[in-house]
């Protein structure tokens, strides 16, 4: 009797040792489908949008012979270019590479839109971030993929500065 109870247990131990590897492996795949499949389709759609405000600025600048803000803007735009197209290959870069880069687009978006917000550019704190992240967060260790944040903080200027 007690061998019988044993079999049966390790049985039901074995199945769901069993499940919980096939439930790992699933996420696994998935994890694997979501970086190689829908997050370049994501950054695909994103980034020709991204590009194409910033080209209107520049044109909107232009445009009402501001060639001062054009030239800052053009430069502005050309440094974050440069650091996303650097970083575009990656699958998951630190935090720090993120904010470095939302700083960036924050400067452009502070040209784009004077006296809508607040937003120290980095040149004038010594190149210190201006975004800060919780004290018990290391930005280095905490790795996401690359411009996974942009979109939602161009959506919140949209949004908070349309109006």
């Amino acid at each position: 009797m007690d061998i019988i109870f044993l079999i049966i247990i390790g049985g039901l131990v074995g199945v769901i040792v069993l499940q919980h590897l096939m439930l790992t492996r699933r996420t696994k795949l998935f994890k694997n489908h979501l970086n190689h499949v829908a997050l370049p389709y994501f950054k695909s759609q994103m980034n020709p949008h991204f590009i194409k405000n910033l080209l209107q600025t520049i044109n909107y600048f232009i445009l009402f012979d501001s060639k001062e803000n054009a030239s800052k803007y053009l430069k502005k735009f050309s440094v974050l270019v440069d650091k996303t197209l650097k970083l575009a290959d990656i699958e998951l870069i630190s935090l720090t590479d993120e904010i470095e880069i939302l700083e960036h687009y924050l400067e452009l978006q502070n040209l784009r839109f004077p006296n809508k917000f607040d937003f120290i550019p980095i040149a004038s704190v010594n190149t210190k971030p201006t975004i800060i992240v919780a004290e018990d967060i290391n930005p280095l260790e905490i790795k996401i993929p690359p411009m996974v944040v942009q979109p939602f903080v161009e959506n919140a200027l949209w949004h908070g500065l349309m109006h």
